[in-house]
Order: C-alpha cells, then sequence, then structure tokens
C-alpha cells in the first residue's frame, strides 16, 4: 500500500510503463503506476511492435533513431530484454510515391538514419522470395525491426521496481481528487486515495475517461486495427519489417513458418 507520491502515473501499457521507468531512473521521486488488470494487460500486448525510423521531420527522426538505439541496446537502456529482432525495416512504393522516397531518405540520412534507397531488382536480389511487381523505388534502414511488446513492458517495469517504482496492479482509479485546481491525489481501488500533484494520463483509449475526472474532455474514439497470422511459403527467409505503401499494409515474419500482416 502507498499514501503518497510525488507522481501517480495511470495505465500499465508500454507508454505508463515507459513513463514510470524514466521518472524513477531520472530520481523524480516516489512513483506509482497504477493498472486496473495486470502490467501489459491492454492493447500494448497485441502491438506489432515495429520499431522503425521511416519519418519525413526532424523531430521524429530523432527521436527514432534514438528510440531504435535503446531497443538495440535494450538491457542497459530499458533495464531488460526487449526481444527485439534487429531484420530490418523497408518501405516499398509504387511509381506515383517514388518521389516521396527520394525526397525523404537524404533527410533522414541527414539526421542518423541508416537507411539507402533500392530498385527493384536491388530488393529481388537480397530477399527473392519478394514480388516486386508493381514497385517503383524502396529505401531500407538495416538497424530497424520488431521488438516483443510484452517483454518490453515487463523490463522497464522490473527495473524500475528495483529503484523504488510502486505497481498496483488490479487497481483500477476511479476518481482524480482536486483542491484549489489542481490535482491532489488519485483514488485507486482497493488502495485508497494515493496523495499526490502529479498525474499522468497514460490510458490509451480510456484516456477519455481519466480526463472527465477533471473536467478535460479528449476527443478519443475506438478504432480496431486488424491482423492476421498466416503460413509462410517453403523457403521464406529473413525478410525486413515490410510496409506497402500502394496496398497500405504491413507484413513480417510471425515466429517459424508464419507471417503477420496488418493494415497501416
Amino acid at each position: 500500500m502507498i499514501a503518497k507520491a510525488d507522481a501517480v502515473v495511470i495505465g500499465g501499457g508500454i507508454i505508463g510503463a515507459s513513463v514510470a521507468h524514466f521518472l524513477t531512473k531520472l530520481g523524480y521521486g516516489q512513483v506509482a503506476l497504477v493498472e486496473k488488470s495486470e502490467i501489459c494487460g491492454g492493447s500494448t500486448q497485441y502491438s506489432a511492435a515495429h520499431i522503425r525510423q521511416h519519418y519525413s521531420n526532424e523531430v521524429a527522426i530523432r527521436l527514432a533513431v534514438r528510440g531504435a538505439g535503446m531497443f538495440a541496446n535494450a538491457e542497459e537502456e530499458l533495464g531488460g530484454p526487449a526481444g527485439f529482432v534487429q531484420h530490418g525495416y523497408m518501405v516499398i512504393a509504387p511509381a506515383d510515391q517514388e518521389q516521396a522516397i527520394r525526397d525523404v531518405v537524404p533527410v533522414q540520412q541527414r539526421f542518423g538514419v541508416e537507411t539507402e534507397i533500392l530498385t527493384p531488382e536491388e530488393v529481388s536480389h537480397r530477399w527473392p522470395e519478394l514480388d516486386v511487381e508493381g514497385i517503383a523505388l524502396a529505401c531500407f534502414e538495416r538497424t530497424s525491426g520488431y521488438a516483443d511488446p510484452v517483454a518490453t513492458v515487463r523490463a522497464l517495469v522490473r527495473s524500475a521496481q528495483r529503484d523504488g517504482l510502486e505497481v498496483l496492479e488490479g487497481c483500477e482509479a476511479t476518481a482524480i481528487a482536486t483542491e484549489g485546481g489542481r490535482v491532489a491525489g488519485v483514488v485507486a481501488g482497493h488502495t485508497g486515495t494515493i496523495a499526490t500533484g502529479v498525474v499522468v494520463n497514460a490510458c490509451g483509449p480510456w484516456g477519455d475517461r481519466i480526463g472527465r475526472m477533471v473536467g478535460v474532455d479528449y476527443p478519443i474514439r475506438f478504432s480496431r486495427e486488424h491482423e492476421a497470422v498466416f503460413e509462410a511459403p517453403a523457403g521464406f527467409g529473413e525478410i525486413p519489417v515490410m510496409s506497402d505503401a500502394s496496398q497500405q499494409l504491413y507484413f513480417r515474419r510471425y515466429g517459424e513458418g508464419k507471417v503477420l500482416v496488418g493494415e497501416g
């Protein structure tokens, strides 16, 4: 049980776990992580968990480069194994999006992304199992890939617990107390009220409910994202995470002999 904290983070998915981890590691003080079910019990556990650096503005690119480096050194940077598979990330584009590839890759390279432009012939040579019909150009970043979302969250939380993070599972936040227009505490299930001056709302699609507790209306709505797992054809190799701009989907290996395909 905890009666007082310097910060209370509500939500035990990847965002809440990361915030709680780094607040604790940076010496913010006593931090409590409140989760209504169990750590990584919500949508994070179903994430494809792609680690990519293919963005088009400086801030996002710099953040992505830093993030990819953290996953590559997860034991030190994230506190434990993250199941990072560094097979790379490739965007394939049809003719009407070819120029976008030519424009953005030099920008990414300037800010530290190890990426290169590939012709369809070069793609086919490296990954012969891929059908390059209709592809005008591709770009490939070798230091990207995908992680294990559950392992990542657990590593973040367990590492922070060793430094004093208080984790409250099965403990739903039902109200936020205020005094003089400022946060004063969180009413959290069987724990009762945790006095605090800082609340971090990391509840994902349920974030609007937490916001309404203090009169903040977030315009959040649910969106169902579809993924499917297929048997891979014989001889299917170690392909990168693939982003197909034409068909607006992504796909990658999913364990042995399977392929994960999703919308996006």
